[in-house]
Formats: C-alpha cells, structure tokens, sequence
C-alpha cells in the first residue's frame, strides 16, 4: 500500500499533463501509451461526491470483449447505449473504493464518447468526512502490460474554502492507492 502525504503537482499543471498524453496518443490507432484517468471530487458538507473515468475507446471495447468473451468489439458509436449495463458491470469488477475503511457502491450515472475516449461519470453516496481513501484500479490491465491508471482527487473539508488535491498511480503490479485524507485536511 503506498500512502501519499504530500502534494505533487498543482491540479491544473496535472490535469493539463494527462489530457494531452490522453489526447495526443490517441491519434494513433495502436497507441503506445496505456492510460486511464480517474478523477473524484468531494466537498465535506454533502454527502454525495462525483467520479469520472476517462479511457480510450479501442481500449474499453478490447476490455468489454474480453471480459465477456464477445466475438466482435463493439461499435464506438452505440457502446455507451447499446452496452451501458456491460461496462458498468466491467467497472464494478476492475474497481473498488472504501471511504473511512468501509466500501461504497459505483453505478454508472453517464457515459460519452468522442470517438477517441470514453468518459463515464458516477454519483458516489460517501460519508461526508472522509478519513481514508483506498482505491483499487485495475481496469484495462489484464490486457495492457503497461496499463497506468492515474487517481486525481479533489477535496475541500468543511473548514477551507478551496480543494485539497490528491494524486497517484496505479500499474499491474501496485493497483491500490491509500490516502489519509483526514489527516492531510485538518486545520485548513
């Protein structure tokens, strides 16, 4: 378990880093770079926090074929209507999330496409002050050696005005993330 007790990149340094890999790669059909995006966002005083998960479009289709033995990939185009319920319930299985040591529930709320990425969004009901975070994220690694899944959490306790971001990695051999969240919030 790795615990991360210090910041490590301003959020719009980070975010503008990993879109532009997201993007750029995926001009090429047989990208080179394995990478999923997942971004939380969490204000103390609700007890409801959203979760977006951005991958490429090949990827997820390869993903969804082999999860539920497919014969063919699904259409980029239909995917998101015709397969809703399939890449929920590939997520549910690749990706897990306990707030304060207790697990919560993912379900699928949107899902978009851009021909090149997905873009799946969750509601997530959490507790309103969270003390830890362990994430598991190993989507897309079963068939992507090289698969990185990067965590991107912004949080805002009840006591600051702005969000405390959090970020880390996750390969096939370190897919869980741990963070002490109350810790790193208090007093702000």
């Amino acid at each position: 378990m790795i615990h991360f007790k210090n910041r490590l990149f301003g959020y719009p340094l980070m975010a503008l880093i990993l879109l532009g890999f997201l993007f750029l790669s995926a001009q090429w059909s047989d990208h080179a770079l394995y990478i999923g995006v997942i971004q939380i966002e969490h204000q103390e005083d609700t007890a409801l926090s959203t979760m977006d998960i951005k991958v490429f479009s090949d990827d997820l289709q390869n993903a969804l074929k082999n999860e539920f033995d497919w014969k063919q990939l699904p259409k980029v185009s239909v995917a998101c209507d015709a397969h809703t319920n399939a890449i929920e319930q590939y997520f549910q299985n690749h990706l897990t999330i306990s707030i304060n040591k207790e697990p919560i529930s993912i379900t699928l709320q949107d899902c978009t496409n851009n021909t090149e990425v997905y873009i799946l969004s969750y509601t997530l009901s959490t507790p309103k002050k969270w003390e830890t975070l362990t994430l598991k994220a190993d989507f897309l690694m079963e068939l992507f050696p090289t698969q990185t899944n990067v965590l991107q959490v912004q949080y805002q306790s009840a006591k600051s005005k702005t969000m405390q971001p959090f970020f880390g990695k996750m390969v096939k051999r370190q897919y869980q993330l741990e963070f002490e969240i109350g810790a790193m919030t208090q007093g702000k």
